[in-house]
C-alpha cells in the first residue's frame, strides 16, 4: 500500500481512525500510522474531518475549519 500512494502521488487521500477498519495488530497497522502522518505531512494538507463521535452524531468541518478542529470521537468513547 505505501509505495502504491507513493508511485500514484494522489490529490486526495481519505484516512480512517476507525480501529475495527484496520483490524489492529500491533506491530503492522501502527507502522502504516506513522508512515501515513508522515507522508501526509510532507506532500498533502488537511481539506476535511468527518468526525464520528456516535451512531447519533457525525461533525463535519472543512477547509480552514478543519485545520483547527480537535476530533471528539475519542474523548466520548473514554466517557462511555
Amino acid at each position: 500500500m505505501q509505495s502504491e500512494i507513493e508511485a500514484s502521488a494522489p490529490k486526495f487521500i481519505g484516512e480512517t481512525h476507525i480501529f475495527t477498519s484496520w483490524l489492529i495488530r500491533p506491530q503492522l497497522v501502527m507502522y502504516i500510522f506513522s508512515w501515513m502522518d508522515n507522508y501526509l505531512l510532507k506532500h498533502n494538507s488537511l481539506v476535511g474531518v468527518a468526525d464520528i463521535i456516535s451512531t447519533d452524531l457525525t461533525v463535519y468541518k472543512w477547509d480552514e475549519d478543519s485545520a483547527n478542529y480537535k476530533v471528539l470521537w475519542l474523548e466520548y468513547l473514554l466517557h462511555l
